[in-house]
């Protein structure tokens, strides 16, 4: 389970010890709540710190590794490798500055650990009475995700269901159709001709790369050669055009264009009719192609702002250089590179949440340990639903969370709808806008007198700025609004 922090309430704890070896800055496991723990009598002052993310080398053979400071007891230690908390002398043992694992684990693994109490203690935290509930499967970065297509279904339906947090609309073309013959994971995937089918999304929301870093990635399978033919696995709506990026095979390879020019040429090897995961990451500028978890072709810096706003899947936005196959298991991640080297692709379909990411660890009823919430990320104190948008003119959205659309009553006057209703109407709101033209600052406001709507679908605002000496109702350039409640 990811953790990112660890604040002591009802115990003590001393300064962090970490094990010996390598600081790895990119292998620290985010933590999105806090821990309160019953830590009974004992333990030791000190200050408190964060997990700290180490790699230790893997010596065939051995599974002991050493402390830097000395424990007294398994107990002492808060102890996980790769985001999993270990169990005290099930999973590991502890003498003098020495670790043993029960099991052995590969080179770049990441051990975080802390001391629950100074190594010259008499008593220690029994964590014993800390009991862990709920899933720890799920995708941390699933708020990042902008399209996830795992093209499930009975065969012959031509309904795709996007399970990102944008649920976008992605219609089929020119015959294209989910089916049951061939599929990676669930059972199904999308069928493409290679004639003419091909998926495109709906523009809005926009998945609108900029300059960030970003991950695209899917299963194919690809049944008719793509020897001297271009065949497209995914485009933008702009490919062609500054701005544009496209993910193509060719000679049975992986490439990578932006615009109308090729930034990675044609490598590695697409295995017709078997399946083939495919990725392109970018990170820091830095361009990566993966077949199979192994990266193809070169490093490539180019930090392109890309403008899309629409993807076409088995196609580019001409409907041409069409795709013959079948793809599933569609991922794209805005802001995140999942992949920088190479790795194993997962065993099993992409997660639909972040499981326990952005849930709440809670002091359970008896006070002997925790648990973890199932609010997820509508639990109380987070936000229910928030929107940035430009009210002038046809309302754009510019991003959004929980937030379906948004009518256009009048000039400066908007109700905000939710996507998925709130638990009840005793919510509040909070929003701020740009100046108008007489350099004022214009204001949000919710007007009872209205035919309003503030209930658990909706809210109706009114955005009032100042022209010469009268307040008037404005239609802003920027505008965004957040919504809390329980």
């Amino acid at each position: 389970m990811p953790l990112t922090r660890i604040t002591s309430q009802l115990i003590s704890i001393p300064s962090n010890y970490p094990l010996t070896g390598s600081l790895n800055g990119t292998a620290s496991y985010a933590i999105t709540s806090s821990f309160a723990m019953n830590g009974g009598g004992g333990g030791g002052g000190g200050g408190s710190t964060s997990l700290t993310g180490i790699t230790f080398p893997y010596v065939s053979g051995s599974n002991t590794y050493v402390l830097s400071q000395s424990a007294v007891a398994a107990n002492d230690l808060l102890l996980s490798v790769n985001g999993v908390v270990q169990t005290p002398t099930t999973d590991y043992t502890v003498s003098a500055s020495s670790v043993t694992f029960t099991d052995s684990y590969p080179s770049g693994s990441s051990v975080n650990v802390r001391y629950l109490v100074s190594a010259t203690s008499s008593s220690f935290v029994d964590l014993n009475n800390i009991v862990l509930t709920g899933t720890t499967t799920g995708d941390a970065y699933y708020p990042q995700v902008a399209a996830l297509l795992h093209f499930d279904g009975v065969n012959g339906s031509t309904t795709i269901t996007d399970n990102s947090k944008n649920n976008l609309t992605v219609t089929v073309t020119n015959g294209a159709f989910i089916s049951t013959v061939q599929s990676k994971f669930g059972g199904a995937s999308v069928f493409l001709d290679g004639t003419n089918d091909y998926l495109v999304s709906q523009t809005t929301p926009m998945i609108t790369f900029g300059t960030s870093d970003l991950t695209v990635e899917m299963w194919i399978y690809q049944t008719v050669s793509s020897v001297s033919a271009y065949k497209a696995l995914v485009a933008d709506n702009v490919y062609g055009s500054v701005g544009g990026w496209a993910l193509y095979s060719y000679n049975n390879q992986l490439n990578l264009w932006k615009g109308g020019t090729e930034i990675i040429s044609p490598s590695g090897t697409l295995t017709l009719n078997s399946w083939n995961h495919v990725v392109w990451t970018r990170t820091s500028g830095n361009n990566r192609i993966f077949i199979n978890g192994t990266q193809v072709g070169t490093t490539v810096s180019d930090s392109t702002n890309y403008t899309s706003t629409a993807i076409y899947i088995g196609a580019t936005k001409l409907g041409t250089s069409n795709f013959a196959g079948y793809i599933d298991e569609l991922r794209i991640t805005n802001g995140y590179a999942r992949y920088t080297s190479n790795f194993t692709p997962s065993t099993t379909a992409f997660a639909d949440g972040g499981g326990d990411v952005g849930k709440a660890l809670v002091v359970n009823s008896t006070a002997t340990g925790v648990s973890i919430g199932t609010a997820g990320y509508l639990s109380s104190q987070l936000a229910k639903a928030w929107v940035n948008f430009n009210g002038t003119g046809t309302v754009a959205i510019r991003d959004s969370y929980n937030v379906s659309s948004i009518t256009d009553n009048a000039t400066g006057d908007f109700t905000i709808n939710y996507g998925t209703a709130l638990n009840n109407s005793n919510y509040a709101i909070s929003g701020i806008t740009d100046y108008n033209e007489s350099g004022l600052h214009r204001v949000i406001v919710y007007r009872s007198g209205l035919s309003h709507q503030y209930n658990t679908l909706g809210v109706r605002i009114q955005i009032i700025g100042q022209v010469g000496s009268s307040d008037n109702t404005q239609d802003p350039t920027f505008a965004s609004l957040m919504v809390l409640g329980n």
